[in-house]
């Protein structure tokens, strides 16, 4: 029913703004396109689902949105570019997201203290064909990425 609420509008300097609700996250970005160039910055929060419809007031070019979902109150700063969220804190927080890998254990037998050779190393190096994994949500992202497609942080 939240993805009734997504909202949509432009600022006064032009920058597009989209606030959306699928699931558990809270998405906001904020993109803007100048002669030559085009700015994006995207914030994802783990709200849960919104409760009520978003409140947005509008100062100029910041804004600010209220937002009322399962894991408490958000209030949501836009001003250009830069989005900051802050969570009300008498919220318990979310449960933490699950490990998309695995953790395996080596038996202590295979540990050696010895140097690694630069031959040792480079056999461990990540190559440019493995997909990168972000290590703030989880997100399997390609080779050649240098932000997570997700959350939007850095790879």
């Amino acid at each position: 029913m939240s993805d009734m609420w997504d909202l949509s509008w432009t600022s006064a300097d032009g920058t597009e703004i989209n606030v959306e609700n699928p699931g558990e996250y809270t998405i906001v970005s904020a993109e803007r396109s100048l002669p030559g160039q085009f700015e994006q910055t995207q914030n994802t929060t783990e709200s849960g689902s919104w409760l009520e419809p978003p409140q947005v007031k509008q100062d100029g070019d910041r804004s600010v949105v209220t937002i009322v979902a399962t894991h408490g109150r958000f209030e949501v700063e836009i001003e250009g570019l830069s989005i900051e969220v802050q969570g009300d804190d008498s919220m318990p927080p979310p449960p933490m997201m699950p490990l998309m890998m695995p953790l395996t254990s080596m038996p202590l037998s295979q540990i050696e203290d010895e140097p690694v050779s630069d031959q040792d190393s480079k056999r461990h190096t990540p190559t440019a064909n493995q997909p990168t994994t972000c290590l703030k949500c989880g997100h399997l992202g390609q080779p050649d990425d240098r932000f997570c497609a997700q959350c939007g942080a850095v790879l």
